[in-house]
C-alpha cells in the first residue's frame, strides 16, 4: 500500500529562521531516503512566482488590500492545484516555507513595518497555535540552531512513525 504524502509548513515572523530550519530539515529528510519537495508561499509554481513578483514590487504599494487579497488566494490555488496536492498524493513530503497561517504575506513592505506589526503578528502566531495544538507547535527560535533542527527533527519523526513510516 502506498504512503500518503505529508505537508509541512513553516511560520513565523521575518528573520526567525524558517528557511535555515526548512533546508535542514529538507536535507535531513532526504538523506534518510525521503522524497521531499521545497516550495514557498507566495509561489512555488511558474504562476505563483509571477504573481509574487507583483505583490513584492514596491512600486504596487498603492494596490488595493482586496486586489492583494485576490492575488494570494490565486497564487496559492496555483500552488495547490499544481504541485502541492499532486506531490502529495505521489507519498512525497513537502517543506513550505508559510502557507494560510501567514494571513498578510511576507513582502518588502511588511519587512518595512515597525516593529509593533511584528509583535502583532507573533501575537497571532501564537493565537492560532493556542486555538490548534494538534496542528500547530511553537518553536522557540532563540537558541542555537543545531539545538532548533533537534526539536524539529524530532517532532518530525515522531509524525513519520504515526504513520507508519520507517525512520
Amino acid at each position: 500500500m502506498k504512503k500518503t504524502g505529508l505537508f509541512i509548513t513553516f511560520e513565523g515572523i521575518e528573520g526567525c529562521g524558517k528557511t535555515t530550519q526548512l533546508n535542514l530539515l529538507s536535507g535531513y529528510l532526504k538523506k534518510n531516503g525521503f522524497d521531499v519537495i521545497m516550495t514557498r508561499e507566495p509561489g512555488g509554481t511558474k504562476i505563483g512566482e509571477k504573481i509574487r513578483a507583483i505583490l513584492l514590487n514596491p512600486d504596487n504599494k498603492r494596490m488595493a488590500m482586496e486586489a492583494e487579497l485576490l492575488l494570494y488566494g490565486a497564487s496559492r490555488m496555483q500552488h495547490v492545484k499544481e504541485l502541492i496536492e499532486p506531490a502529495i498524493k505521489a507519498g512525497k513530503i513537502v517543506l513550505c516555507d508559510r502557507y494560510a497561517d501567514y494571513r498578510k504575506g511576507g513582502n518588502d513592505r511588511i519587512e518595512k513595518e515597525k516593529i509593533a506589526f511584528h509583535k502583532r503578528v507573533r501575537k497571532g502566531y501564537l493565537s492560532l497555535a493556542k486555538s490548534d495544538k494538534k496542528r500547530i507547535r511553537i518553536i522557540k527560535a532563540d537558541r542555537g540552531i543545531d539545538e532548533i533542527h533537534k526539536e524539529i527533527k524530532d517532532i518530525i519523526i515522531k509524525k513519520l512513525r504515526r504513520l507508519n513510516y520507517d525512520i
